[in-house]
């Protein structure tokens, strides 16, 4: 059992004291709390670590699942899923000669799902979220991945794995890094394989923000923040084999794939536990904030100054942590998103509420627009936008370390 008393928390991985340095980002508020004009979001304490035994990046200080429940319907998120084609093509020869059967968890595996079905294996898809497990939710709130991830679980799996287990292939994208026990969800997961089944997990990597000192990535709701190698050290200590690890590269950040096989019970090489060189990235992005702080700080006050309204583009909750954890709320006059559920509501932490980038556009005083979108919609931007980059405006990426794509980078 892992502790989480103030002071005395222990690492999600390998249970060691998580007694090294710290970066505390303050009382922020959730990504998800969009609000009324006229009301201000509660915050929480955001204070992240990495252990100086295993490596793991984590958060030892974050939220409880009920803080972050959406407020509103319509919250969703999306994942990469360009990839899964060559995910799928590489599972398929795995499961010759059977009549192959996969199951997914959550609301990320559909499309694998969906591949795997067109080469014959069937599919379902789990509803934790309609099990009696998953318990009533309070008038007003609408459980999403915070309640999911806590269904995870060994106990509230038993259920699962009665009726539909023995599956082939079990699907797991994109919700170990929510998990607030990632080992016990990976040791429940094993309950829904049956003989010589196989657990596909995914999770971002999270090597790339790290390396650049990109502060928009860390999230209340991404509880660990996983490496190749402190992912594969969690897999072989919830008692699998990997079999294979694929990794994809993005821009931003790139998508691991493990393939797990049951090996509970049967003897394993130890795996090294020393992490030292995640232990190192992690003081370095700790010694990172306050720097770049101060020069995004320093930057928008120099456009201010000069009398340059500022506009931010693509309100998600990198937009969000990049607004109140590197403290810029009071440089920005326009937040804008394409979004319709978003306009006409506050992002948290903002004064203004958010307009559609057409609106922005014709706003002739925003000088500056900030870019928190993929770098892959950046040209089809300028290109829309081409009017505003005539008359003289500039558009920047809030990404650190970002590659130019024709976007001129603001932090050092």
């Amino acid at each position: 059992m892992i502790r989480t008393e103030p002071g005395k928390e222990h690492c999600k991985l390998c249970s060691s004291l998580l007694d090294g340095p710290r970066l505390d980002f303050g009382g922020l508020p959730a990504c998800n709390r969009f609000h009324e004009i006229g009301v201000t979001p509660p915050t929480h304490p955001v204070v992240m670590t990495a252990c100086k035994t295993c490596g793991l990046v984590q958060l030892v200080a974050y939220p409880r699942p009920d803080f972050v429940v959406p407020r509103v319907p319509w919250i969703r998120y999306r994942e990469p899923d360009g990839h899964l084609d060559d995910v799928a093509d590489r599972l398929i020869p795995m499961l010759s000669g059977k009549r192959a059967k996969s199951v997914g968890v959550g609301p990320f595996d559909g499309p694998l799902l969906d591949r795997l079905g067109r080469n014959g294996v069937a599919s379902e898809l789990l509803d934790l979220m309609g099990t009696p497990a998953a318990g009533r939710h309070a008038p007003g709130t609408y459980p999403y991945l915070e309640t999911l991830q806590g269904l995870l679980r060994p106990a509230e799996l038993a259920a699962s794995a009665a009726s539909c287990g023995g599956a082939d292939v079990v699907v797991c994208r994109y919700l170990l890094e929510h998990s607030h026990d990632p080992l016990a969800t990976l040791v429940g997961l094993r309950q829904l394989l049956g003989p010589g089944g196989v657990l596909v997990v995914e999770v971002p990597d999270s090597q790339k923000f790290l390396s650049r000192a990109d502060y928009s990535f860390v999230w209340e709701e991404h509880i660990c923040y996983f490496t190749e190698s402190t992912v594969t050290r969690l897999a072989t200590q919830a008692g699998y084999r990997i079999l294979h690890l694929f990794r994809y590269e993005g821009v931003l950040e790139d998508a691991l794939v493990l393939v797990l096989e049951n090996s509970e019970g049967t003897a394993q090489a130890r795996t090294e536990e020393i992490g030292d060189r995640e232990a190192q990235l992690f003081l370095s992005y700790q010694a990172n904030f306050p720097k770049q702080c101060a020069a995004w700080q320093s930057r928008l006050e120099g456009f201010v100054r000069d009398g340059r309204k500022i506009g931010l583009l693509g309100i998600g909750h990198q937009a969000i942590m990049f607004l109140n954890a590197l403290g810029l709320q009071g440089y920005i006059s326009v937040m804008a998103d394409d979004e319709p559920d978003k306009q006409g509501s506050f992002a948290p932490g903002s004064s203004s509420p958010i307009v559609s980038s057409a609106a922005m556009a014709s706003d002739l005083e925003i000088g500056v627009w900030l870019l928190a979108v993929s770098p892959r919609a950046i040209p089809a931007i300028e290109n829309k936008f081409a009017a505003v980059l005539a008359r003289g405006a500039k558009m920047y990426t809030i990404f650190a370390g970002n590659p130019d794509d024709g976007i001129a980078g603001l932090t050092p």
